[in-house]
Parts: C-alpha cells; sequence; structure tokens
C-alpha cells in the first residue's frame, strides 16, 4: 500500500537522522536525506547535508 510505503520511508528518515545527530556521522545524515525524500541522488544529497551542516555547525558540533 502506497501510504504505508510512505510512512515506512519517513520513518527510515527520521531513525538514520537521529542516529547521524548521535554519532556525528555525516554519512548517515546524507543517507538520511535520500532515505526520507529530501534529495533524489547522492551528489544533491551530499551538497545538502554540506550546506545544512554548515549552516547550523553552531547547534551541531559532533558533526565538526
Amino acid at each position: 500500500d502506497r501510504l504505508a510505503a510512505t510512512i515506512i520511508r519517513k520513518l527510515a528518515g527520521q531513525a538514520l537522522t537521529v542516529e547521524a545527530a548521535l554519532t556525528g556521522r555525516t554519512q548517515l545524515f546524507v543517507e538520511a536525506l535520500l532515505a526520507d525524500g529530501a534529495a533524489t541522488n547522492l551528489t544533491t544529497a551530499r551538497k545538502l547535508a554540506d550546506e545544512l551542516l554548515a549552516a547550523h555547525k553552531k547547534y551541531l558540533p559532533q558533526f565538526a
């Protein structure tokens, strides 16, 4: 069912985001962006991750 698939994808993205935040692993954050659908390809996901982490580095020291 399409709704269940969408919800599962969103939850997977959230779980990866939490794990990335707790560990400071940028690659997990990139995977989270892809799993969530915020980015549709690896190049865009990496660029978006870099830009977001740079913009919020004051609040995300674990990614330094």
